[in-house]
């Protein structure tokens, strides 16, 4: 029962993690395993949590860059170290300011950017088509546009199996 309650409580702590850093499972699993130690290195992860040295490394750079692990190198070793929960509030105070600035940087230039884009035609257009009339209309429609180019959102499989054989063909040869 309490392996059980265990389990719960590290899923919905991962879970936690990922959610307020947005962490992948690997970043979140990997720094509590680093909350856990005092020091670790790239191969005691690897053994621990049986994830590939080269993803462990991938993993580590990733969650450096977050400011949530520490990177030590003595006499030629290098050695990782979890930032302390202590200091989580500060790292998130630290990406408000920067989303905050982003922000402030983004108003300043706007007007410029809707400047520059007004003197665009927006002529996007967006159709959307149903069921197999939709189809035969949408293939009679490439088929007489004036632009030969289009982009066409459909299902991975050849749509074409969805009509007889006849219109098929006909579109095959057309």
């Amino acid at each position: 029962m309490l392996s059980i309650n265990l389990i719960t409580f590290m899923t919905s702590l991962i879970e936690q993690l990922k959610n307020v850093f947005q962490l992948t499972k690997n970043e979140a699993d990997i720094y509590l395993y680093g909350l856990t130690v005092s020091a670790f290195t790239a191969q005691d992860i690897s053994r621990s949590k049986n994830i590939p040295r080269p993803t462990v490394y991938h993993v580590l750079e990733t969650l450096i860059q977050k400011g949530l692990i520490l990177k030590t190198v003595t006499n030629q070793r290098t050695s990782f170290c979890a930032t302390s929960p202590d200091r989580l509030p500060s790292i998130i105070e630290n990406e408000k300011n920067k989303i905050q600035s982003r922000a402030q940087s983004l108003e300043e230039i706007l007007p410029a950017l809707f400047q520059k884009n007004s003197n665009v035609s927006n002529s996007f257009v967006s159709t959307h088509y149903e069921g197999l009339a939709g189809i035969k209309l949408l293939f009679e429609e490439a088929l007489y546009a004036k632009n030969r180019s289009w982009d066409v959102i459909a299902p991975s499989q050849n749509i074409l199996r969805q009509v007889d054989k006849t219109y098929a063909q006909y579109i095959y040869n057309t």
